[in-house]
Protein backbone atom coordinates (compact mmCIF):
# COMPACT_ATOMS: atom_id res chain seq x y z
CA UNK A 1 0.00 0.00 0.00
CA UNK A 2 2.76 2.55 0.73
CA UNK A 3 4.06 2.05 -2.72
CA UNK A 4 0.87 3.04 -4.06
CA UNK A 5 0.11 6.07 -2.05
CA UNK A 6 3.91 7.07 -3.08
CA UNK A 7 3.30 7.11 -6.73
CA UNK A 8 -0.48 8.80 -6.18
CA UNK A 9 1.12 11.88 -4.14
CA UNK A 10 4.45 12.08 -6.30
CA UNK A 11 1.99 13.01 -9.49
CA UNK A 12 0.37 16.01 -7.57
CA UNK A 13 0.31 19.17 -8.00
CA UNK A 14 1.04 21.09 -4.43
CA UNK A 15 1.36 24.36 -5.79
CA UNK A 16 -2.54 24.65 -5.80
CA UNK A 17 -3.04 24.20 -2.20
CA UNK A 18 -4.60 26.45 0.14
CA UNK A 19 -2.88 25.77 3.77
CA UNK A 20 -1.69 22.56 5.43
CA UNK A 21 -3.50 19.72 3.70
CA UNK A 22 -5.38 17.44 6.31
CA UNK A 23 -5.91 14.85 3.56
CA UNK A 24 -5.44 14.10 -0.18
CA UNK A 25 -9.21 12.30 -1.74
CA UNK A 26 -8.44 9.55 -4.37
CA UNK A 27 -11.18 8.31 -6.49
CA UNK A 28 -10.96 4.53 -6.97
CA UNK A 29 -12.58 3.52 -10.68
CA UNK A 30 -15.76 2.03 -10.33
CA UNK A 31 -14.79 -1.71 -11.47
CA UNK A 32 -11.68 -1.59 -9.37
CA UNK A 33 -12.06 -4.47 -6.54
CA UNK A 34 -10.72 -2.74 -3.62
CA UNK A 35 -11.07 -3.96 -0.52
CA UNK A 36 -10.99 -1.27 2.29
CA UNK A 37 -11.09 -3.77 4.92
CA UNK A 38 -7.61 -4.62 4.08
CA UNK A 39 -6.17 -1.63 2.64
CA UNK A 40 -7.12 1.17 4.86
CA UNK A 41 -6.66 2.15 8.78
CA UNK A 42 -9.77 3.31 8.96
CA UNK A 43 -12.98 3.40 6.93
CA UNK A 44 -17.04 3.43 6.37
CA UNK A 45 -20.39 3.81 4.19
CA UNK A 46 -21.22 7.18 3.73
CA UNK A 47 -25.04 6.80 2.61
CA UNK A 48 -25.56 10.34 1.35
CA UNK A 49 -23.06 10.10 -1.25
CA UNK A 50 -23.60 6.32 -1.40
CA UNK A 51 -20.15 5.36 -1.17
CA UNK A 52 -17.27 3.97 1.13
CA UNK A 53 -14.42 5.76 1.47
CA UNK A 54 -11.14 4.66 3.85
CA UNK A 55 -7.43 6.34 4.79
CA UNK A 56 -4.07 5.70 5.47
CA UNK A 57 -2.22 7.88 7.22
CA UNK A 58 0.85 9.57 4.88
CA UNK A 59 3.96 11.04 6.25
CA UNK A 60 2.36 14.58 6.27
CA UNK A 61 -1.21 14.37 5.83
CA UNK A 62 -3.85 11.25 5.63
CA UNK A 63 -4.42 9.61 1.80
CA UNK A 64 -8.51 9.31 1.63
CA UNK A 65 -9.93 6.54 -1.23
CA UNK A 66 -13.82 7.22 -1.93
CA UNK A 67 -15.48 3.99 -3.86
CA UNK A 68 -19.10 4.26 -5.15
CA UNK A 69 -21.26 1.77 -3.81
CA UNK A 70 -23.96 1.65 -6.98
CA UNK A 71 -24.68 3.74 -9.76
CA UNK A 72 -27.18 5.70 -7.96
CA UNK A 73 -23.82 6.97 -6.18
CA UNK A 74 -22.74 11.01 -6.99
CA UNK A 75 -19.48 9.75 -8.01
CA UNK A 76 -20.23 7.09 -10.00
CA UNK A 77 -20.28 8.55 -13.57
CA UNK A 78 -16.67 10.03 -12.62
CA UNK A 79 -15.37 6.56 -11.01
CA UNK A 80 -17.06 4.49 -14.04
CA UNK A 81 -15.10 6.97 -17.03
CA UNK A 82 -11.38 6.20 -15.16
CA UNK A 83 -9.30 3.51 -14.84
CA UNK A 84 -6.52 3.98 -12.50
CA UNK A 85 -7.06 5.53 -9.15
CA UNK A 86 -7.47 8.89 -9.56
CA UNK A 87 -6.93 12.32 -7.74
CA UNK A 88 -10.28 13.73 -6.58
CA UNK A 89 -9.49 16.66 -4.04
CA UNK A 90 -7.42 18.52 -1.09
CA UNK A 91 -9.03 19.07 2.29
CA UNK A 92 -7.89 21.52 4.62
CA UNK A 93 -9.12 21.99 8.30
CA UNK A 94 -11.81 24.84 8.71
CA UNK A 95 -9.03 26.30 11.69
CA UNK A 96 -6.39 26.56 9.18
CA UNK A 97 -8.41 28.21 5.93
CA UNK A 98 -10.43 31.62 5.36
CA UNK A 99 -13.00 29.58 2.94
CA UNK A 100 -15.03 33.26 3.08
CA UNK A 101 -12.05 35.15 1.42
CA UNK A 102 -12.03 32.51 -1.65
CA UNK A 103 -14.03 32.88 -4.57
CA UNK A 104 -15.48 29.35 -4.12
CA UNK A 105 -19.29 27.50 -5.08
CA UNK A 106 -20.41 24.81 -2.39
CA UNK A 107 -21.10 21.86 -3.48
CA UNK A 108 -22.57 20.21 -0.49
CA UNK A 109 -22.18 19.70 3.19
CA UNK A 110 -22.48 16.55 5.13
CA UNK A 111 -21.64 14.63 8.68
CA UNK A 112 -18.63 12.09 7.76
CA UNK A 113 -18.08 8.79 9.55
CA UNK A 114 -14.36 8.46 8.51
CA UNK A 115 -13.57 11.94 10.45
CA UNK A 116 -16.81 12.10 13.17
CA UNK A 117 -17.20 15.26 11.70
CA UNK A 118 -19.24 17.95 8.68
CA UNK A 119 -17.24 18.44 5.87
CA UNK A 120 -18.28 20.91 2.93
CA UNK A 121 -17.24 20.54 -0.60
CA UNK A 122 -16.34 23.97 -2.69
CA UNK A 123 -15.38 24.19 -5.86
CA UNK A 124 -12.41 26.72 -6.10
CA UNK A 125 -10.23 27.66 -9.79
CA UNK A 126 -12.26 24.08 -11.35
CA UNK A 127 -11.35 22.19 -8.47
CA UNK A 128 -13.18 20.58 -6.18
CA UNK A 129 -12.02 20.91 -2.29
CA UNK A 130 -13.50 20.10 1.10
CA UNK A 131 -13.28 21.62 4.41
CA UNK A 132 -13.24 19.87 7.30
CA UNK A 133 -15.45 21.77 10.15
CA UNK A 134 -14.68 22.55 13.17
CA UNK A 135 -17.70 21.09 15.21
CA UNK A 136 -19.45 18.55 14.20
Amino acid sequence: MNELCDSLIEKLDFSKKLSKIHHVGFLIPYDLDFDFNISCENFCEIEIIDATVGYVRGKDFLIEFIKPRTEKSILFLKSKSINKISFDHFAYEEKNIDINSLNTIKIMSFYTCLFNKKVTFYLYNNEKIEIINDNI
